[in-house]
C-alpha cells in the first residue's frame, strides 16, 4: 500500500505512511489539526485535518 492514513481521535492528528519498503514505511509525518494534506495519487485534491474532527461533545 503506497499511502497510509493513521487517524488519532483523541489526539485530533493524522498520521501519514508513505514510501512503503520491506514491510514498513520510510517516510512517516504527523499532521496537527490546523493543517491540510494531499494524496499522493489524487493531485489537486486537498484534505483539511479538521474536517475530520467534530467539535460536538
Amino acid at each position: 500500500m503506497p499511502e497510509y492514513l493513521q487517524i488519532d481521535i483523541a489526539g485530533n492528528t493524522v498520521t501519514v505512511h508513505r514510501d512503503p519498503e520491506q514491510q514498513r514505511y520510510r517516510s512517516i509525518q504527523t499532521y496537527e489539526q490546523s493543517d491540510t494534506i494531499g494524496p499522493l495519487y489524487l493531485p489537486g485534491a486537498q484534505l483539511a485535518i479538521a474536517s475530520l474532527f467534530t467539535t460536538d461533545p
